[in-house]
């Protein structure tokens, strides 16, 4: 019995995780609470940090050319790129910057954000990932939301391709917690981070407060300069967009997801807040628990036991889809694996937490990193 009201606990509390997000996701809520101005005239700097993306890229500057908003610059920052990102850019008239010309002692994405900032001529900054892809309207729709006093960020749709990106499930859910969205209050503010993918603030604000100079060599740079920034009293919205925007993550292999997630998660881990991190340890809790559980009372022939867990199983199977279909593609056969995906999490984690404790690097994107 004592199981029994464990598990009714913690599935509650991830309810509360659940429920938020499709708070911060649902139409009404946003139509609401999202405030709505004119930015029709204003001259747009689009800056995109690279670092071999020659296959990743041409999908996001053919997306800028259909936009509806035409009013924008194109600025593709290379960071040492190995291979024909320069070429592809080019191809498509964007004006290339080498990050290693201004800052030759400073590298990595923060260091290519400042340096198209420096170069912007745009009033408006907007930092897209070579990943994303962009609806014909979405320029129009960030515009309409923007604040030129604050910031607004988005989380891009993720789409998959490969049954492996299904492990991304989980981390993608964590990591919109983490960002405290979808509070009942003020569901789209936050000061715990931002979407690195997408950020969009003015270049004066941007200036003003250091950008991506506040937060250096930081491996998860999006989240830690959301944090300096709301210390610094700007206003940051995480706008919902109905998949307006979208990327896929990890295309190139198994391998590859488990590096990207490894360098993220302990550190993320370590800025969450503390309800946030008892919502997060509640859903992987009950998404391995119910397991055991279920074996369990199989196995010592309870079916009154077995049946409260076998609906309780397949409900919150059910539920973690519907709400995982919000920001992702995910396959239908999460109801039924979903233990194994958070089991899958619970392993990259700790593998985060030991790169971290014995300074291991990671080899990521050509580069030798230290968590």
């Amino acid at each position: 019995m004592i199981r029994l009201l464990i598990n009714f606990i913690v599935f509650f509390i991830s309810m509360i995780g659940f429920f938020r997000i499709l708070r911060f996701y649902s139409p009404k809520v946003a139509k609401l609470k999202l405030l709505e101005t004119e930015n029709d005239c204003c001259y747009l700097s689009i800056i995109i940090p690279c670092r071999n993306e020659e296959k990743r890229l041409p999908n996001l500057l053919n997306s800028l050319k259909k936009q509806t908003y035409q009013n924008f610059e194109i600025i593709i920052v290379d960071d040492d790129s190995t291979d024909n990102t320069i070429s592809v850019a080019k191809s498509y008239n964007a004006k290339v910057i080498q990050r290693k010309e201004i800052f030759p002692d400073w590298e990595g994405k923060s260091a290519s954000c400042y340096a198209g900032a420096m170069y912007a001529q745009g009033e408006i900054l907007l930092f897209l990932d070579a990943d994303v892809i962009l609806h014909e309207t979405a320029l129009e729709y960030l515009l309409k939301h923007f604040q030129p006093d604050g910031l607004i960020s988005c989380l891009p749709y993720h789409y998959l391709e490969q049954f492996y990106e299904n492990l991304s499930l989980y981390p993608n859910l964590i990591s919109i917690l983490g960002l405290r969205v979808g509070k009942k209050s003020d569901p789209f503010s936050t000061d715990n981070g931002l979407s690195g993918p997408c950020i969009m603030i003015s270049k004066d604000l941007y200036i003003k407060t250091g950008g991506h100079k506040l937060v250096g060599n930081s491996i998860i740079e999006d989240v830690d300069l959301g944090i300096k920034l709301a210390q610094k009293g700007v206003k940051i919205t995480i706008v919902p967009h109905n998949n307006l925007i979208r990327f896929r993550m990890y295309p190139e292999g198994v391998m590859t997801l488990i590096d990207g997630w490894t360098k993220n998660m302990s550190l993320g881990a370590a800025r969450s807040k503390p309800q946030e991190l008892i919502i997060i340890t509640a859903i992987i809790y009950f998404s391995v628990g119910i397991f055991n559980s279920l074996i369990s009372s199989f196995n010592q022939k309870d079916f009154i036991l077995l049946s409260i867990y076998s609906a309780m199983y397949i409900f919150y199977g059910i539920f973690l889809f519907i709400v995982s279909r919000k920001f992702g593609r995910f396959s239908p056969i999460t109801i039924v694996l979903y233990p194994f995906f958070a089991m899958a999490f619970t392993l990259i984690f700790i593998r985060s937490i030991l790169v971290k404790i014995f300074r291991l690097k990671l080899h990521w994107r050509g580069r030798q990193i230290k968590i």
